[in-house]
This record gives C-alpha cells, structure tokens and sequence, in this order.
C-alpha cells in the first residue's frame, strides 16, 4: 500500500516539477526581457541628455538654427519613445508579478507532494524494516523450535 502512495506521489511531484521548471523559464525570460528595456531606457535618456547639452549649446549660436529645430525633434522623438518603453516596463512588470505568483503557487505544490512523498517513503521504510524483523524472528523461532529436544 505504500509503495504505491510514494508512487503516486513522485508522479505528482514529477508533474508539477515539469510545471516548476516551465514557469522558471517564463520567469527567466520575463526577467531578461525588464532588464533589456531598462538598459535601452537608461541609454535613450543618457541620449537624451546629450542632446539637450547640444541644443542649449546650439541655442547661442544663431547660424545653428536648423541644427536646433532637428535636435529639438529628435528629443521629442526620444521623449516618445521613452515613454513607449515606460509603458511596455509596466506591462513587462505585470506580466512578472503574475509569473511570480504562478512560480509561488507550482513552488507550494511541489513542495507539498515532496513532503507527502517523504512521508510516504519513511512509512514505506518503516514497514519494510517491520517486516524484516517480523522474518528474522521468526526465523529465529523456527532456529530455537528446531534445536530444543
């Protein structure tokens, strides 16, 4: 009876380890994917920056007007795209913190199949040692019974 109860729970366990290692990935790639688009925001804004010490540079010299209406264009283009990218981070965001959830909840399954099966295994060891000293015992009666006259 227990050989089959730690069977069927490293089965559950087998499963929702699959489970686990899915949404670990998912986590992973999720992970990576926030990182990426906080590197491009911090490069865009640095960018930005940049731009605006040109154009303030530019703003003196008055034979630079093209150049500062092309500056101030492309900062505004910067801007948008900044903002794009903030989006897509809250987006990336709530994506993970469901991923995480997810990651909690197959997390606490596992880990209650994995103490079911401990469990079951120290049972199933237990009655195997039972069962043996139960043998030997009766071996040992069986030895005694057949020495006495």
């Amino acid at each position: 009876m227990n050989e089959k109860k730690v069977a069927r729970w490293q089965s559950l366990m087998d499963r929702v380890e699959n489970d686990l290692l899915q949404v670990q990935a998912a986590l992973a790639d999720i992970t990576e994917k926030r990182n990426n688009l906080s590197e491009e925001a911090a490069k865009l804004n640095r960018m930005k920056v940049d731009y605006l010490d040109d154009l303030q540079r530019s703003a003196v010299e008055p034979q630079l007007k093209t150049k500062t209406v092309f500056i101030k264009d492309f900062i505004q283009h910067l801007e948008e795209t900044l903002v794009s990218i903030a989006r897509e981070i809250e987006q990336v965001d709530k994506i993970r913190a469901d991923i995480k959830s997810r990651y909690a909840a197959v997390l606490g399954q596992f880990n209650k199949y994995k103490a079911l099966n401990s469990r079951a295994s120290i049972s199933l060891k237990k009655e195997q040692r039972s069962r043996e000293n139960k043998e030997q015992d009766m071996r040992n009666v069986l030895r005694y019974s057949q020495k006495s006259p």
